[in-house]
C-alpha cells in the first residue's frame, strides 16, 4: 500500500514496531523517486500512537492527508481453544490502537480541507466469523463498526472513511 501510494505522489510515513522492514521500504520508495519516512513505534500503546502521528506530521512536513490504519495481528484458534493473554494484546492493537489513531487523524484531518482520507484495514473474518479465528474476526468486526460511525460522523465535514476487507 505505501509502494502504491508513493508512486501516486504521496509522501508516505511507514510505522512499525521493527525498524528493519520499515527501512527497506522506505529505502525502496526513496529509489523509486517517491518520499518517505520510517518510524518504529509499538502501536497499541497512546504515546507511541501520539509520537508517530506527530513524527511524520514533522518529517513530511505538513498535515496528514490519508492515513492507512494498518496495524494488526491474527491469532488463531476458537473462544475456548486460543490463548487469552494473546486476545489481549490483539484486542489492544487491532482494536484499541486503531481507534485511537482513528480519533487523531480525525481531530487534525477535522481542521484541514482538500482530500481527507482514513482507510481502515479490516477483514472479511469480521464479517464471516470463522470459529478458527473467533478473537481476531470480533477485532475486525468490531474495527468496521467503529470506523463506520466515525464515517457517519466525520463524513459532513469531507473527510472520507473507508473500510477494506481482504481475505
Amino acid at each position: 500500500t505505501a509502494l502504491a501510494l508513493a508512486e501516486a505522489g504521496y509522501a508516505v510515513a511507514v510505522a512499525a514496531r521493527r525498524s528493519e522492514p520499515v527501512d527497506e521500504l522506505v529505502a525502496e520508495i526513496e529509489s523509486s523517486g517517491g518520499k518517505a519516512v520510517a518510524i518504529t513505534a509499538d502501536l497499541p500503546k497512546p504515546d507511541e500512537i501520539r509520537r508517530v502521528w506527530t513524527d511524520a506530521t514533522e518529517k513530511l512536513g505538513g498535515p496528514i492527508d490519508c492515513l492507512v490504519a494498518n496495524a494488526g495481528r491474527g491469532l488463531q484458534g476458537g473462544v475456548t481453544t486460543s490463548d487469552d493473554t494473546q486476545w489481549r494484546q490483539m484486542v489492544e492493537l487491532n482494536l484499541t490502537g486503531t481507534m485511537d489513531l482513528m480519533r487523531l487523524a480525525a481531530e487534525s484531518m477535522r481542521t484541514g480541507t482538500g482530500v481527507r482520507d482514513i482507510v481502515v484495514i479490516g477483514s472479511v473474518v469480521g464479517v464471516n466469523v470463522s470459529p478458527f479465528s473467533a478473537v481476531y474476526g470480533a477485532t475486525k468486526f468490531a474495527i468496521g463498526a467503529a470506523a463506520e460511525s466515525l464515517r457517519r460522523d466525520i463524513g459532513k465535514v469531507g473527510i472520507r472513511v473507508t473500510v477494506i476487507k481482504p481475505g
